[in-house]
Order: structure tokens, then C-alpha cells, then sequence
């Protein structure tokens, strides 16, 4: 008998150790495979998209950042992100530096995205110094991204940061309607309701002027993240508002989403048009 239950004991583990190995087969298939070794360092580049994505809450995505450096100092494509969300111009052109010298070390599908997001650093390093630059780099800067981007989320359809971004340069290049038109494509079921999908989707609806979409799928946002401290519900409404012509309740939300993060680029940026209007 004793026999007996030590090995039912052992085949259960067996059993569970093949369903982890073939669960993260399959997970893993659906996603990009990151260079890095560390789980850690993977855990935090993704815990730091879902912080400025899902929750709005940019000081949180930097901390992630900066965790997962210290776990793979050489991951290259998270030092990319760390340069993106940073607001320190030396760390910036550090690390723009590093990219330039060593981007050739990271190949297929991850070298895609470093080559988009390398890009984006030095898009955002050009708009911060007002450089006269800025406007040829956009361009170059959304033509790459489109392409690659695009591949990237239809191969890996798991990756919703990837997918994220996609929708953002379509919206950027062709406007709300192109850009909802995608996410629909690329998006169904339960994906509809990621934060950041859901509350974008609820941004362009406002653009194209239909109001009453756009705060219902704020609602909904503002539902599915009652219980989390985060500034995302706030900003999307504060650019429904904006689009509304209705200043005290944008101006309201805004200074909310900056209570709870005031890194918040994207309350930053809403702040700056509320101010501005009459």
C-alpha cells in the first residue's frame, strides 16, 4: 500500500510538471520569445507594459523598467523601454548609444520591435529639444512601425502590447476609424476588454464625435478597474470630456488621473489642452 501511494504520489507530479511544459509551449508560441534569460527580467518587461498600458500609471512602468534592468542589465529591447519612458535626456542618449553600437546582436522577429522602439526613442529624444528633426523622424519612425508592428501581432497573437502599439500608429497614420477598424479585427471576445483596448476604443469614438459610445465602454473601464488605485479610467475620461467641449468635467478627471500618477504623460499631455481652452 505504502508503495502504491508513493508512486501515485510521483505520477501526479509528473503529470503536472508536463502540463507546465506544455501549457508554456503553447503560451509561448502565441508570444514573442524575449532574449533574456532571467524570468525575472521577463516579468517585469511585461509587468511594466501592463502598468503604462492597462493602468496609465507611468512612474509605475518606470520602476518595473528599472527592476528589469537590474535582473539582465543586456536585454536590449527592455533597455529600449527604459529609454522611452525615461525623462532623463543623458540617460536617454546613453542609451540610444548602446542601441546604435549593439542593435546587430538581436535578430528575427525581437529585432523588429528593437528596430521600432529604438525609433521611438529617438523620436521622443528629438520632440523634447524642439529639434526641427522631429517631424521627418515621425515620419520615417510610423512607416517602420506600421510594417513591422503589423507582423509582429498578427504572429504572436497573445502579445496585446504589441497589438497596442499597432492600433496607436494606425490611429496616428489614418485616424479613429481606420484605427477602430483594426482593433476590431485584431480583438475579440475577452480582449475587447483589456484596459487599454477598451479605453482607447472609448478615445476614438470620441473623436469621430459618437459620445455616447465612448462613455459607455469609460463606464465599463471605470467597472472592470474599480478596484485598482490607477490613473487610466481618469485620463479616458478626461478625453471624452475634451472632445465634449465640457472643461470642468476634463479638467476634474485630469487632475484625478494626477493625483494617483503624476509621471502620467498621457494626463500631461490632456492637462495642457484643457488649459487651452476657452
Amino acid at each position: 500500500m505504502e508503495e502504491f501511494l508513493i508512486l501515485f504520489v510521483r505520477m501526479k507530479v509528473f503529470i503536472v510538471l508536463l502540463i507546465g511544459i506544455f501549457g508554456t509551449t503553447i503560451s509561448n508560441a502565441q508570444r514573442l520569445s524575449l532574449s533574456t534569460k532571467s524570468d525575472s527580467c521577463a516579468y517585469y518587461y511585461y509587468l511594466g507594459w501592463k502598468n503604462v498600458l492597462e493602468d496609465g500609471d507611468y512612474s509605475a512602468s518606470e520602476r518595473s523598467y528599472r527592476k528589469m534592468m537590474r535582473f539582465d542589465p543586456q536585454f536590449l529591447l527592455g533597455m529600449s523601454l527604459l529609454g522611452r519612458i525615461s525623462t532623463n535626456p543623458y540617460e536617454q542618449d546613453s542609451i540610444k548609444a548602446i542601441l546604435h553600437k549593439r542593435r546587430s546582436e538581436i535578430q528575427g522577429d525581437e529585432r523588429l520591435l528593437l528596430d521600432v522602439f529604438n525609433e521611438l526613442l529617438k523620436l521622443s529624444s528629438l520632440r523634447a529639444k524642439s529639434s526641427e528633426k522631429a517631424k521627418a523622424q515621425e515620419k520615417k519612425t510610423l512607416k517602420l512601425a506600421e510594417a513591422n508592428l503589423r507582423k509582429i501581432a498578427h504572429r504572436y497573437p497573445n502579445d496585446m502590447h504589441t497589438k497596442s502599439e499597432y492600433i496607436e500608429v494606425l490611429h496616428y497614420r489614418y485616424g479613429p476609424k481606420a484605427a477602430l477598424d483594426s482593433l476590431r479585427t485584431l480583438a475579440s471576445g475577452n480582449e475587447l476588454e483589456n484596459p487599454f483596448l477598451l479605453g482607447y476604443a472609448a478615445m476614438m469614438e470620441a473623436e469621430l464625435g459618437m459620445f455616447d459610445k465612448a462613455l459607455q465602454k469609460a463606464q465599463r473601464l471605470q467597472i472592470i478597474l474599480e478596484d485598482q488605485h490607477v490613473p487610466k479610467p481618469h485620463a479616458v475620461f478626461a478625453a471624452i470630456y475634451l472632445k465634449m467641449g465640457k472643461k470642468e468635467e476634463a479638467r476634474i478627471a485630469v487632475e484625478n488621473a494626477l493625483k494617483i500618477d503624476a509621471g502620467s504623460i498621457d494626463a500631461q499631455r490632456l492637462k495642457v489642452e484643457i488649459d487651452k481652452m476657452k
